[in-house]
């Protein structure tokens, strides 16, 4: 008796699983649809069969033609190649197969239509998926600059944003809104993405979604910034080599009290709004120079002067390299990029306003 209670155990729990996924795909809309679509295609091929090839004994039509034609005419294009005969019967299928073609077509069309609707809105909310090449994690003030200056620099496109809360107005790229947590990364698409800005205001939980990033894709280059210096030791220890902390921003606000144009001068190369940038360039062949290198920009990028200010080879930077320093592939150029600009330089308008009021004062004097 106990063995025959285990297997009607496990026979119940077989037929509540087949139950559960019956009841799964007939919630779906879809599936309604499909199977009504189905069931009208075969009814009216069955009435056509049944009244040209029994009814009125045409040995031009078998099963397969007559499908054809239901179909046919239940997207009421109506080519004439194959056509009822002309009685009664015939005209009764042929208006009964429209009725059902016009009814199943709209039902169809509708389905569709709210599928896209849906997925728009949850996208439009925050709710879809994302695949993208760049992802800037995080809500706090820094983010939001990064993903402003990818969007200036034309990779819009390309960038993803996650965020635990949905933004107040919507925002230049696609985003997600969710917790952070494995089931938000796997919607942003973390493991299609090549690249992440992590931007976070809690370390903790800086360092969980680098180590989830780390198993869910572990090609995934990071940039972290973080707060605490013993952080960023351990975030190194894990492998991640583009950390930025507040120390760092508290150098450099001590060096613009007294290197004020230094720090301009950084201002203006690390964003596109600036009058100049910093650009990375990857060296494909061996022998070159930097000077032939920057030959090969100029000519490319008509009206701009380039100048290599370092020269990463492996974990090395060699500033200031000469002009005919041989390259190897695989070095990373750190090159200025500027507009051309005469010798000496216009004045700026601001400057000439103010010596046309300073002689203006002296005359009335």
């Amino acid at each position: 008796m106990a063995v025959v209670f285990v297997r009607r155990g496990r026979r119940r729990k077989r037929i509540s699983r087949l139950k559960l996924i019956i009841r799964g795909l007939t919630r779906k809309r879809g599936f309604y649809v499909i199977t009504i679509f189905l069931v009208m295609l075969l009814a009216s091929s069955v009435m056509f069969y049944y009244s040209e090839r029994v009814v009125h004994h045409r040995e031009d039509v078998d099963f397969p033609t007559a499908m054809y034609w239901a179909l046919i005419t239940m997207a009421t294009v109506g080519y004439g190649d194959v056509v009822v005969t002309h009685d009664a019967l015939g005209y009764a299928v042929a208006g009964a197969t429209a009725i059902m073609g016009i009814a199943t077509y709209t039902l169809v069309i509708s389905t569709l239509a709210d599928a896209f609707f849906y997925t728009t809105l949850k996208k439009a909310l925050g709710r879809g998926k994302l695949r993208k090449k760049i992802l800037v994690i995080g809500s706090t003030p820094s983010c939001r600059e990064a993903i402003e200056e990818l969007v200036l620099s034309g990779l819009g496109d390309v960038v993803g944003w996650v965020t635990a809360k949905e933004p107040k107005a919507p925002p230049p790229v696609d985003f997600v809104v969710g917790p952070y947590n494995e089931e938000t990364l796997r919607r942003a698409g973390v493991t299609y993405a090549e690249k992440a800005i992590l931007c976070l205001k809690d370390d903790s939980t800086t360092l969980h979604l680098v180590l989830l990033m780390k198993k869910m894709n572990k090609r995934i280059k990071m940039l972290v910034l973080v707060s605490d210096p013993s952080t960023a030791e351990l975030l190194k220890e894990l492998g991640v080599g583009d950390i930025l902390t507040h120390s760092l921003l508290g150098r450099i606000a001590a060096s613009a009290v007294f290197e004020p144009t230094v720090i301009r001068f950084v201002s203006e190369v690390v964003t596109a709004k600036g009058g100049a940038e910093l650009s990375e360039v990857i060296v494909t062949e061996d022998g070159l120079t930097i000077d032939d290198v920057e030959k090969t920009l100029i000519r490319t990028h008509p009206g701009y002067r380039f100048e290599v200010i370092a020269v990463r080879r492996g974990e090395f930077m060699i500033y200031a390299p000469r002009h005919d320093m041989k390259l190897a592939a695989g070095d990373r150029l750190v090159i200025l990029k500027a507009r051309s600009m005469p010798w000496p330089p216009p004045i700026p308008p601001e400057y000439v306003r103010e010596e046309e009021e300073e002689a203006e004062e002296v005359s009335t004097k």
